[in-house]
């Protein structure tokens, strides 16, 4: 069912948790972006989830992430290396989900 309603799911995305959407332009991700970006979430411990309930947003139902705290900081710590990626009106501001 997600492969007919979700582009992404059609082209083969694969589950995910989506810590931040926006990022940066395509053209912009290169070596060193990923190596930034291993540098920044490395920093962080490894910590465990739930998905215990789903949440909606007009076009997407999702499952909740929970505890969302250390999906958030590491929300954080991405736009704070690039603030540029800052969040924009896509879902509600600063909520991961998968």
């Amino acid at each position: 069912m997600a492969r007919a309603i979700r582009p992404s799911a059609r082209a083969g995305v694969p589950a995910h948790v989506t810590v931040l959407f926006p990022f940066l332009d395509a053209s912009r991700v290169d070596a060193s972006v990923h190596a930034a970006l291993t540098d920044v979430l490395g920093g962080h411990p490894s910590f465990d989830l739930r998905f215990g309930t789903c949440g909606r947003f007009p076009d997407v139902l999702y499952l909740v992430p929970e505890p969302d705290t250390p999906l958030r900081r590491l929300t954080e710590a991405i736009t704070e290396r690039w603030p540029e990626a800052r969040r924009t009106a896509v879902g509600s501001p600063g909520s991961p989900r998968t």
